[in-house]
């Protein structure tokens, strides 16, 4: 599939960009902080996935509400006691609070990571380490494509015996018998690709480097945005206007901060970089069809 917008800027780029987004997302313990992260990392995957996207927000919904009731029954601190249970276990508001955020804080991050997982693809990540540690990045190269294409293999095995009428009742035996069976395939595979490797010379002297990704303009600017972005969030970060404490009281940083604002609307521009890209290529795109 073309990749489009965002994706099509250097990968080193990218990269920089998610490792901010994920570290931030994380340090910041903040609930507005938190829910913007989770409202963009939302909709950039809608963007990038479609509408199959819908399918992963709605599973993450439950797990939401799991994580956020979570905190409330092991953490007993805080002030407002909202009930109690078990012979007397307080159930409060502060702790409850802070489940909610950890949970959208959480969830934001799990989103963030399948967003990296479509626009970052092996071959980019190959490109990042594989000239400051060719063993590391022929190592993440290889499992980013062994895990799908083991799970497919494992889905024709278990579609050949149901053809042929091997699969009886008993699952347990079926699931041995298809385990065994991958076991043998990796193995063969395994050696398979080892003497293939060494036919071609693998580790063999000096080895050399092609990369069809090359450093433009629009990289230059948008890693200088990036960074710009990220020195004013940790910026305001330092001067507690980003701090929020939720137990045993709530006190949170707000308006009469002016690093609040500051920092929030640094998370906006920072979070939705990728869409707004996306948005404006499509736009164009629209405009340059109409054209024809």
């Amino acid at each position: 599939m073309r990749q489009k917008g965002f994706a099509t800027y250097n990968p080193i780029v990218c990269f920089v960009y998610f490792a901010g987004t994920i570290v931030i997302s994380m340090l910041t313990v903040h609930p507005a902080a938190a829910f913007i992260s989770l409202v963009m990392a939302a909709v950039c995957y809608i963007n990038v996935h479609g509408r199959t996207a819908f399918k992963l927000i709605g599973a993450m919904l439950p797990i939401f509400a799991l994580l956020a009731l979570a905190n409330p029954v092991f953490n007993t601190r805080g002030k407002t006691v909202l009930f109690t249970y078990m012979g007397g276990r307080a159930f409060t508001l502060e702790a409850l609070y802070y489940g909610i955020v950890l949970a959208a804080m959480f969830i934001s991050v799990i989103i963030w990571f399948f967003v990296y997982h479509e626009i970052m693809t092996a071959d980019k990540l190959l490109y990042i380490f594989g000239g400051l540690a060719p063993a590391l990045g022929l190592a993440l190269s290889m499992i980013l494509r062994l895990v799908p294409h083991y799970g497919n293999h494992m889905k024709s095995i278990s579609a050949a015996r149901k053809a042929i009428s091997c699969d009886g009742e008993n699952k347990t035996a079926e699931t041995a018998n298809i385990m065994l069976a991958m076991l043998s395939w990796s193995l063969e595979e395994g050696i398979i690709t080892s003497d293939s490797m060494k036919c071609r010379g693998y580790g063999c002297g000096k080895r050399s480097r092609f990369s069809v990704y090359s450093f433009k303009a629009k990289d230059v600017l948008l890693i200088l945005w990036i960074a710009a972005l990220i020195v004013c969030i940790i910026m305001c970060k330092a001067k507690k206007g980003l701090e929020a404490v939720f137990l045993p009281n709530i006190n949170i940083s707000g308006e009469e901060n002016r690093y609040f604002v500051m920092g929030l609307m640094a998370m906006i521009l920072y979070f939705a970089t990728p869409i707004v890209i996306n948005v404006t290529e499509a736009v164009k795109w629209s405009f340059l069809k109409s054209g024809i």
